[in-house]
């Protein structure tokens, strides 16, 4: 496996390699070459299934290059090469599937093959990573893809459907969906000044342009408008993002509606998921995002745009509602997230609605069964 997860080498107790110690006890024998500090040891046995090979830095320029030194470490012939992406990852795979003759199973992730806004987002350096992209592709023998819409995308550029997987991150789970005590639900709300029975939208994530911040804050102001009572929770890293932040909803005159709360730790969510009445999501694109799944399995009602793989895991109309991403899209926005506020009845309904749904089909547990077993049927389906 070839990949762009630094505390997978350098993290022994972390998520990431917690993650492929259960991959590699279900494939028998795992290698991994990842991007990682600089002055880790060449090889980490992390068990007797799972190796890891740092490639002991973090640049992408020195990257490829790295990556093939640390696969002249490996002793055998494996049996599959996965790569974490159709990029810089990508392009290790197609090379070591020529130096070892074995079939190459590469992923999609983000819902770039056939999307003008992240073309446009940076032009010069996007076209080439499509090129690259495309290159790669006509190596591999096999793709798993995270967002339904992908397929369609993978097989106009005459990728054969049965060697086509779509397999979401699974980031629905039992934690999200066990009830928080309400008098733990009544300090968190203490702890981020918001009033006891005042009704919150929520949004959790990094903020970066994809996200459309001011889209989101413009969403809510619409909808404050029209529930004054209501709050705007954003939990995510603001250290470089809250002087925007703040003077936008200075100048949309919801300051002292909003509360920014700095990044938490995933086994700490529940209770801000559970602590809100609405999700809310202005993202322009993505591929099926994680924050969906954990507000879902919360039992929250969605309120989105409908780009990439969001309609994958919100069901208009049943689990909450989404919103086409044209000039009316903040409108729509509000108008739904007002409409799930104002009756409780029906944001309970599509909040189990979703939280059923995201469970059976987004469920993190038995995640890595599924993930091997798509690499057994690459390996099956073998070079094409």
């Amino acid at each position: 496996m070839i990949s762009f997860d630094p505390p997978l080498a350098s993290a022994p107790e972390g998520d990431a390699r917690k993650r492929h110690l259960e991959y590699a006890s279900l494939a028998g024998k795992l290698t991994v070459i990842t991007t990682s500090p600089s002055g880790l040891p060449a090889e980490i046995p992390a068990s007797e299934a799972l190796t890891i090979l740092p490639t002991n830095t973090r640049s992408a320029l020195r990257f490829v290059p790295a990556a093939l030194a640390a696969a002249g470490r490996i002793s055998g012939k494996p049996d599959l090469i996965v790569t974490q992406d159709m990029f810089l990852t990508g392009l290790v795979g197609r090379r070591l599937k020529q130096r070892f003759n074995v079939p190459l199973l590469v992923q999609e992730h983000s819902f770039v093959l056939n999307n003008p806004v992240w073309m446009a987002e940076h032009p010069l350096r996007n076209r080439g990573l499509l090129l690259l992209a495309h290159q790669v592709l006509r190596s591999a023998d096999y793709v798993r893809a995270v967002a339904s819409p992908s397929r369609a995308d993978l097989q106009a550029l005459g990728f054969p459907e049965d060697r086509i997987a779509i397999l979401p991150l699974a980031t629905a789970s039992a934690n999200f969906a066990k009830p928080v005590d309400p008098a733990v639900l009544a300090e968190y709300r203490a702890r981020v000044g918001i009033p006891e029975g005042a009704p919150v939208v929520l949004w959790v994530g990094r903020p970066v342009p994809v996200k459309r911040i001011p889209l989101l804050l413009a969403v809510f102001a619409k909808i404050a408008a029209q529930v004054p009572e209501a709050y705007f929770l954003m939990i995510g890293d603001f250290q470089e993002s809250a002087a925007s932040i703040n003077a936008a909803a200075a100048s949309s005159g919801i300051s002292d509606k909003l509360k920014l709360f700095g990044p938490v730790l995933l086994e700490d969510l529940p209770p801000f998921y559970q602590l809100a009445n609405v999700y809310l999501l202005s993202s322009s694109y993505e591929g099926v995002p994680r924050v969906l799944g954990e507000a879902a399995s919360a039992g929250l009602p969605l309120v989105a745009t409908g780009a990439g793989g969001i309609t994958d895991i919100l069901l208009d109309g049943e689990t909450g509602f989404y919103a086409p991403d044209d000039a009316s899209v903040a409108q729509n926005l509000a108008e739904y997230a007002v409409r799930l506020l104002r009756d409780p009845e029906l944001a309970r309904q599509m909040g189990q609605a979703g939280q059923r749904h995201a469970l059976t089909h987004f469920n993190a547990q038995g995640y890595p069964e599924r993930w091997v077993k798509i690499w057994r049927q690459a390996v099956a389906a073998g070079i094409r």
